[in-house]
């Protein structure tokens, strides 16, 4: 042991332990790898559900909800599914890494606070449409008819179903959906022509902004839907648009009334 080893351990307890911790600092201010995991952490159950809080549901999984059940999922990047009563929805893919998050809903409603960010991309199918979120509120509604969609904040594209789209391509789907969502020039009629899409560069033409009223959906056009606009979309293919008041659906749906409630507080990964 040399003399400055012994001069080290002569030092007063407090010093020595001082000197430790200075020495010790660069290590514990490291910054440390986070893992962000696929799927979407169970924050909320309220009645019957076929989960439970903490649970991560991961792509692949169904959450189911009974007649008086609702469930919230909470994503890596903050955004929030809830799944209100008597529900199903499925999800089939959740890449943080590319911000793209895709489901299912089979029945019942979901509501959607998707944040916004770059690239971001949230799209749920039903057997009638397809929804792509870039950074929104709205909420999905299903029937056997029908589907309806209502816009809270921000705006959603709208598109008849992909039928030629397999479940499993969801790669193929996400290169469908619009890279924003502003909306080209409405025509009087309400309707217009789709842009021609050059081969091989992948093209998706921009939603068109749709005035209230009855739409024929085109095959290969995307509808946006603003802010207080509601679309049901049939399986024929045709649409109505309706232009809704927020505040009365806040007094009078009581599903509407707890999620505008459940949107004013902080998102939590619990």
């Amino acid at each position: 042991m040399n003399k400055s080893d012994k001069q080290l351990f002569r030092l007063p307890p407090f010093r020595f332990w001082a000197l430790i911790l200075l020495l010790s600092a660069p290590l514990l201010m490291a910054p440390k790898t986070v893992k962000v995991t696929a799927g979407g952490r169970v924050t909320q159950v309220h009645g019957q559900a076929n989960v439970k809080k903490g649970n991560l549901v991961k792509p692949g999984q169904k959450v189911t909800t009974g007649s008086n059940g609702r469930v919230e999922l909470t994503f890596s990047d903050g955004s929030r599914l809830r799944i209100g009563p008597a529900s199903q929805i499925l999800l089939i893919s959740d890449d943080p890494a590319k911000k793209q998050t895709l489901a299912r809903l089979d029945k019942g409603r979901i509501w959607n606070q998707v944040r916004p960010a770059p690239q971001k991309k949230m799209v749920v199918r039903t057997r009638h449409s397809v929804a792509a979120v870039l950074g929104t509120t709205y909420e999905v509604q299903i029937t056997a008819k029908s589907t309806q969609t209502a816009v809270f904040k921000g705006n959603v594209g709208i598109h008849r179903p992909f039928d030629n789209i397999p479940e499993t391509g969801t790669q193929e789907l996400f290169n469908e959906t619009p890279v924003s969502l502003h909306a080209t020039p409405l025509p009087q009629q309400g309707t217009g022509a789709p842009k021609q899409i050059e081969s091989p560069v992948h093209e998706v033409p921009a939603p068109m902004k749709v005035i209230p009223g009855p739409v024929q959906v085109s095959l290969e056009q995307w509808l946006q839907i603003v802010e207080n606009q509601q679309i049901t979309m049939g399986e024929d293919g045709k649409a109505e648009v309706l232009t809704i008041d927020p505040v009365q659906k806040r007094k009078t749906d009581p599903w509407v009334q707890w999620n505008t409630q459940m949107d004013a507080q902080p998102a939590r990964m619990e």
